[in-house]
């Protein structure tokens, strides 16, 4: 059944593809604006995903209006970029539409090395830059990630290699890749999405992101030079941007050399999303962490706000404070506590904000994708869902959840904690199944 499927999508997506690809380009992206729109209004997982990663984004310092209008237009640049896709096939198309900065030194480059490693990410219609640089470079390959849907991955993949260049699956990039650069074959890397599963992190738009290491370890293993491509949406054209090379030091250890590399990448490609937020894929979570093993799946969130009652309940919930820190090794932890209790001393890892009164509860932000409300008033769980917040939860919620997965005994008496982590986690991690006698 999930073959027939897969098959019907892609009769689905190729047609649609079709069409597109006779529809004159001014039509094209109109129809793409609209349906970015909708898409917009009727995907509120993949809306909040967006404004929360556009928020944490804090080297940006954008305001509340510019977010959600660079929301909307992360939906349009996403939606052109899919319509645009079928027209590809087409050497004319992509010569009419693409203009090159600094397009010498990539000339130059390329005479000169044996192989380069071509680093970019999701920008602007981040297709284009493969199949370009095939045009005018003649030779060269690209690692992607397979599709699902083997149909769609199949007819994806002739597409990226219609002009000769090779895409090749992660599980062999390592072996291909550097027996091509050192045959002075350039590989491709899309890098920019997260990876939490690296050991490599540093600060990314202001905010620590996990990321794969492998433009770097290519440079070092070949002595190839890394060059940051970013591509930008001007007008009806595209521009594409190729930055000074950047190389490796062999003298140095391989430990200390691959961190140097990827900071330098990153930096690079980052002063181009500055120039152009509204041509990143913020759909993706870049800062996305290790899913923790045992937290049950709507639990498993990047940025939370927890919301403490006032004094005379306050000494009940502040136990759950490091328990949280725990359970969330790696999130973005945000307190609210009432401001007769500011003397209270955190550790680092919370962002305190202080209240009067309800008002001053009502923060207006849109990096929170979890909020734990333990203020008693739950009236303020409306105010939170109209941003970026997936879910709301008062204890009385999180003791509903505990009872819902059969993890209280009701001859037991729980404390605060215990009910706190039978509701989030699964068994066997922090707490164990017990075994009562009937």
């Amino acid at each position: 059944m999930s073959s027939i499927m897969h098959y019907i999508s892609y009769l689905c997506l190729y047609s649609f593809s079709r069409i597109c690809y006779f529809l004159p380009h001014s039509a094209l992206r109109f129809l793409a604006k609209v349906a970015g729109s909708i898409a917009y209004v009727a995907s509120p997982k993949f809306r909040k995903r967006t404004t929360s990663n556009l928020a944490l984004a804090s080297k940006l310092q954008l305001s509340n209006r510019t977010i959600r209008q660079l929301s909307k237009a992360a939906f349009h640049n996403l939606m052109i970029t899919l319509f645009e896709f079928g027209k590809l096939s087409r050497k004319s198309f992509i010569e009419k539409i693409v203009d090159h900065k600094s397009i010498d030194l990539a000339n130059n480059l390329m005479q000169a090395s044996s192989g380069i490693v071509f680093f970019c990410g999701h920008q602007a219609n981040w297709e284009i830059l493969f199949l370009d640089g095939i045009l005018r470079f003649r030779k060269g390959m690209a690692i992607a990630r397979p599709l699902k849907n083997p149909f769609i991955c199949r007819w994806v993949q002739s597409v990226r290699e219609t002009y000769g260049g090779e895409i090749i699956p992660q599980r062999e990039a390592l072996r291909k890749g550097i027996r091509g650069l050192r045959s002075g074959i350039s590989i491709g890397i899309v890098g920019d999405q997260g990876m939490p599963e690296s050991s490599f992190s540093s600060e990314f738009l202001g905010r620590t992101a996990w990321t794969s290491t492998a433009p770097a370890l290519f440079a070092y293993k070949t002595n190839s030079p890394i060059v940051v491509m970013s591509i930008a949406r001007k007008g009806k054209k595209y521009e594409i941007t190729y930055s000074n090379p950047i190389l490796p030091d062999l003298s140095a250890p391989l430990d200390t050399e691959i961190p140097r590399l990827m900071k330098l990448t990153l930096a690079e490609f980052e002063k181009s999303i500055e120039k152009n937020p509204d041509q990143w894929l913020w759909l993706h979570n870049r800062w996305k962490q290790e899913t923790p093993a045992h937290l049950y799946y709507r639990f498993c969130m990047d940025s939370l706000l927890v919301i403490l009652p006032r004094s005379d309940a306050f000494a009940e919930y502040e136990g759950l404070i490091p328990l949280i820190e725990e359970i969330y090794p790696k999130a973005f932890l945000t307190l609210l506590i009432p401001i007769e209790l500011e003397r209270h001393i955190y550790s680092s890892r919370w962002e305190i904000h202080r209240y009067i009164d309800k008002e001053e509860m009502l923060l207006e932000d849109y990096r929170f994708k979890l909020v734990f409300n333990f203020s008693g008033i739950k009236s303020i769980k409306k105010h939170f869902l109209r941003y970026s917040v997936f879910e709301v939860f008062t204890f009385s919620d999180i003791y509903a959840i505990a009872k819902e997965h059969k993890h209280l005994d009701p001859k037991t008496t729980y404390s605060k904690s215990e009910i706190f982590v039978r509701a989030l986690c699964r068994p066997g991690t922090y707490w164990k199944r017990e075994t009562h006698a009937s």
